[in-house]
């Protein structure tokens, strides 16, 4: 049997060791005992335990959505086990299309984790006013009220109440389209014709 000396070394030693002990090889945060021995189970002294650490939540890697429509893009995230939780932005792009997401594409998280995605309603729309028979300022003005964007174009007429009148417009009223989008004016500009004074002759 050791002798009292020989006993307290060998504690002295396993103390010196277990403080020295790179505490890197147990992250506690991410390793967990799932099972040990009872805690009034006894075991002599230097008999081995076997352990049964966790390694932590299952890690995956988030896909690339964008571009994708939202149910396209909800139906890959759950296959990935993921959960997904939606917003919307208006946008230049297609409306129902995902713009982006939060964490991106190549991102390792937590198998169910959520992730956002953001879908595109698209632009707003707004109805093409009526400014046919109105002046070309007013028509103008008119048109910048609503959002959209006169475009100016003229035409020769003979009628001197379409002179600066806008006589056509393209697309025509009622239609619906983007917000910002180009509205052709067409503006009638009066012809001018040489008239002769009563009594005045020409020489041949």
């Amino acid at each position: 049997m050791p002798s009292v000396r020989v006993r307290r070394l060998r504690r002295q030693r396993r103390r010196t060791a277990e403080r020295h002990a790179d505490p890197r090889q147990v992250p506690l945060r991410e390793h967990r005992v799932l099972a040990h021995l009872g805690a009034r189970s006894r075991r002599d002294p230097g008999t081995r335990v076997r352990l049964l650490v966790s390694q932590g939540p299952e890690q995956v890697t988030v896909p690339d959505v964008t571009g994708l429509t939202r149910a396209s893009a909800e139906a890959r995230l759950r296959d990935e086990g993921l959960e997904v939780s939606a917003q919307e932005q208006e946008s230049d792009v297609a409306e129902g299309d995902v713009i982006s997401q939060n964490p991106t594409a190549g991102t390792r998280v937590s198998r169910g984790a959520t992730v956002t995605i953001v879908v595109s309603t698209g632009k707003p729309q707004v109805d093409v006013p009526d400014v046919v028979g109105m002046s070309e300022e007013r028509a103008t003005s008119r048109l910048s009220g609503v959002g959209l964007s006169p475009v100016r174009q003229e035409r020769t007429v003979t009628d001197p109440a379409q002179d600066g009148v806008v006589i056509e417009q393209r697309p025509g009223a009622g239609t619906q389209v983007d917000e910002g989008r180009e509205v052709v004016i067409v503006v009638g500009v009066l012809k001018e014709t040489d008239t002769l004074e009563p009594g005045t002759q020409t020489t041949p």
